[in-house]
């Protein structure tokens, strides 16, 4: 993650150079008003105070007392103090605070508040006490809430109860985010598409509505099933990669299943982890590896030696693809004077070389973090095939950040949770 910056206090200079730098004349000098210093004062400390001000206002780690709590859990006006004020009484639960307890039955009533961010906390804190039926109770309901990512808390909270009731719902939550293709096609357009090479993202909306069909459980999609193995060996990156999570909508096929294998070794991390998030769906853990490599940062190297002409800023999102930076190398050819460096991930960078240095072959041009989405994916799926030595990537995420969501601190812990279960049986 990156780095917190910080603000370094202006050196003070030393009394030779003053007297060196200055004439001795101090009389001549206008000086400021008393006035004029407070100002000045006053304003230096808000810019150094601010920052921490707000962070320390918005930060969900700041302990509330047992009335400033009330007041979050029922301040209407801003939500995010209600979600706060849930998260800490869900760590009060873990902790066994008896006091705790007044605060339950607003639990239950905000299992149906309008606002999805506290529907979804308040799934994760219902899950903390599995003495309560009425929590019980209220989280099966959750699982025909409008939001996939409400059905999918609840229905983990709901496994610490002992119920697999909501086994669908965490099975949904595997399903990566896709690219929205428009129409509906019929199925002379489906086959036109599917085989249109010209057109890369035909094919890939044709592969997306194939995968709905799948879900549908519409028998004439069946006619395509070959050229989804096929595709698995297809030159486009997110060809093969909406092709892994498309063959893993059909768990009764045993040539997706090994053709999902083959694809844990391709070229492109992304389509490696799809691949090993399709296998779960057939019960198969052979792609844990490549799941945990989804938590981990990209690191770029230089392909050649040369000199940095152009770079993007750390802390800057990027697409996966993205260029972050060009490079001009050194023994420059008429045909390529500058190489583009692109994330093969979606995310966030982390650090990159600055423009004007001069970087040697194979030397780390850059760290990208991973995009919130993919890490919650690889941490829903290790919820399920986790292992205890894949802990220390996920114990990072479990860390009160600013770049770390809350959603995302929660399901790592709850990823923990159930490794360190099933370690015990």
């Amino acid at each position: 993650m990156s780095a917190h910056s910080q603000i370094s206090p202006t050196p003070q200079a030393s009394s030779s150079a003053t007297d060196s730098s200055f004439p001795s004349d101090h009389g001549s000098k206008r000086r400021m008003s008393r006035t004029q210093r407070l100002l000045f004062f006053a304003t230096g400390w808000l810019i150094v105070s601010m920052p921490f001000l707000f962070w320390w206002n918005t930060w969900f780690g700041r302990h509330l007392t047992n009335a400033q709590l009330n007041e979050y859990l029922h301040d209407t006006k801003k939500p995010r103090h209600i979600q706060q004020a849930l998260v800490q009484v869900g760590e009060r639960i873990t902790a066994h605070d008896g006091v705790v307890t007044q605060w339950y039955p607003e639990l239950i009533t905000l299992a149906a508040n309008p606002v999805e961010e506290i529907r979804n906390t308040d799934a994760w804190v219902m899950g903390q006490d599995t003495s309560r039926t009425d929590f019980h109770e209220a989280l099966l309901k959750m699982l025909n809430d409008s939001s996939p990512m409400v059905r999918g808390n609840a229905a983990l909270s709901l496994v610490r109860f002992g119920d697999a009731t909501g086994r669908p719902q965490i099975v949904a939550l595997l399903e990566p985010w896709n690219t929205w293709f428009g129409r509906h096609l019929t199925n002379a357009q489906l086959n036109e598409y599917l085989h249109d090479t010209k057109k890369p993202r035909h094919m890939q909306q044709a592969l997306v509505q194939v995968g709905e069909r799948i879900t549908q459980h519409d028998g004439a999609v069946t006619q395509w099933y070959p050229e989804l193995i096929s595709l698995a060996a297809n030159p486009v990156e997110e060809i093969r990669n909406t092709d892994a999570w498309v063959m893993g909508q059909d768990t009764s096929r045993a040539d997706f299943h090994e053709a999902l294998l083959k694809m844990l070794n391709d070229s492109s991390p992304m389509v490696r982890g799809n691949a090993a998030l399709s296998l779960v769906r057939f019960g198969d853990a052979t792609g844990r590896p490549q799941i945990v490599a989804l938590l981990e940062p990209a690191h770029i190297t230089a392909p050649e030696a040369g000199r940095i002409v152009d770079a993007d800023r750390p802390g800057t999102s990027i697409r996966q693809n993205g260029l972050i930076a060009k490079l001009a190398p050194t023994n420059v050819s008429a045909s390529q004077s500058t190489i583009e460096i692109r994330s093969p991930i979606a995310g966030r960078i982390r650090s990159v070389v600055g423009t004007g240095a001069n970087v040697a072959a194979g030397t780390e041009m850059g760290v990208i973090d991973p995009a919130t989405e993919q890490v919650w994916e690889a941490l829903r799926a290790l919820y399920l095939v986790g292992q205890p030595d894949d802990l220390a990537a996920i114990r990072p995420y479990e860390r009160e950040l600013p770049d770390v969501s809350n959603d995302v601190r929660q399901q790592a812990l709850e990823t923990e949770k159930a490794i360190q279960s099933r370690s015990d049986r």
